[in-house]
This record gives structure tokens, sequence and C-alpha cells, in this order.
């Protein structure tokens, strides 16, 4: 590495901001002091540079250590993600990327704000960057002891974000999302089935239609209240 670097970072968890003062570089190790991290304690928190949806560097969970009056961290900028990025441009280019920062415990983000990195011209004798390792493990968010297996296996279908199309679920029976919706939106629909000892019948939206087995024709049922009695009067007609 070619020098050490101490970045302050004073934290406004409200708007999940930061002020930053320092300046840093890639192929150093710098030294992160974060201040007003509200409930989150060192062991709490993870930090890291990201550029779009790339993991550039990162000080893991449990790598910070608790000062007095701010929490510290150190974070290794030669990886292969910042030197390959600066790779071919000027020896003064600078870029902002992402500064995140979570409280991993507590699932808060409290930082999600811009920090500017320097491009470091080395020389040879320097150590070769390696890559940065990703944010936790397979097994912290999908653990076997609870049964989840096989997790890298599974179809991300149109990749990550993207909706997934009714089709391609399972047990999603044999009627389409539009004939379901359209029988649900359909007032006049009614219901037909098949009676061994009565014939057909059907509902409407107030009536009750039998089909008499002698003639085929549809009959009404109408219920009335006669000398203090109800009976069903039958009349000829046509479902709707």
């Amino acid at each position: 590495m070619s020098r050490n670097t101490i970045c302050t970072v004073t934290v406004d968890v409200a708007t999940k901001t930061a002020a930053i003062s320092g300046t840093i570089a890639i192929r150093e190790e710098v030294i992160f002091r974060l201040y007003d991290t509200g409930n989150a304690g060192a062991g709490d928190l993870c930090l890291a540079l990201v550029h779009r949806d790339t993991l550039l560097a990162k000080i893991a969970q449990g790598d910070m250590t608790q000062q007095a009056g701010y929490i510290e961290g150190t974070l290794d900028m030669n990886t292969d993600e910042l030197v390959d990025f600066f790779a071919n441009r000027a020896n003064n280019a600078t870029h902002d990327f992402t500064l995140a920062i979570w409280d991993i415990t507590n699932e808060n983000l409290l930082v999600n704000d811009l920090i500017t990195v320097q491009n470091n011209p080395y020389d040879t004798s320097m150590a070769d960057p390696t890559p940065v390792t990703p944010i936790g493990n397979p097994g912290d968010y999908a653990p076997a002891a609870n049964g989840v297996t096989g997790g890298d296996s599974h179809a991300h279908v149109n990749g990550a974000g993207a909706q997934i199309d009714h089709v391609t679920l399972g047990n999603i029976g044999t009627r389409t999302h539009v004939q379901i919706d359209s029988f649900i939106a359909d007032a006049d629909t009614y219901y037909a089935a098949k009676a061994p000892d009565q014939g057909e019948y059907r509902f409407d939206a107030t009536r009750l239609w039998l089909v008499c087995p002698d003639d085929g024709k549809w009959i009404q049922v109408i219920p009335r209240l006669i000398n203090g009695s109800y009976v069903l009067m039958p009349v000829e007609g046509t479902p709707t």
C-alpha cells in the first residue's frame, strides 16, 4: 500500500447522508471514523463502496472497533474492482461512488451517499490488488438448518427485480388470469350444474330455475307466503 488516510464520516441518520472529510484514493488503507451512528455499535456496522451494482470495497460486520466518541474501521482500497475501474484513466482522475453504511443487526441503512475517490498511480513494488469478498455468506441468508438448500440453482426469471409471469408459477390450474378476471367481472354470469334426478338448474341474480324433465321447459321457482305458509310457485319462463 502507498499510504494510510483518515476519512471522517459524520452520519445524519434522518436523511441517510453523511458529511465526509478527507481525500481517499485507490491502493490505500483508509481508516474510516464514523460519528453519530445513533444506536448502532461497532459490532453492528458494515461499510461498502459501490458502483451501480458492483461491490468495490468493504469493511465487513465485526471488523470495526469502538473508540472514544466514534467507531473506526479500515477499508482496503487495493481491490481488483477499484484498480480495474481506474485503469487507463488519468493519474488525477476522480470518480464519485456510493458510500453505504448498514446497521446489519437492526436491519437499518444509515448512509446512502456519494464519496469521491481519486486515482493513485503506483509502482510495480506495491502489492497486487485482490478481489473484494461479497458481503455475508449464502448460509447467513438461507441457512440449511432451516431446510433451505440449492439456493444458487433457483431460476431468477428475467433477472433481479423482474416480475414473474403467472404462467411460470407452480400449481396454477388450467385457467388464465384473463379468463378468471373475465368470469369475476361478468355480473350476468350464472352457475349451471347437472343433478342426476332433477335435470338442469340455474341461478341468476334473484331466481332459481329448474328444467322440467318431461318437456325440457324452464320453470322459475318463486317463493310465496299463502295463509301463513311458504309455498313455491312454478312459473314458466327463460333464465337470463
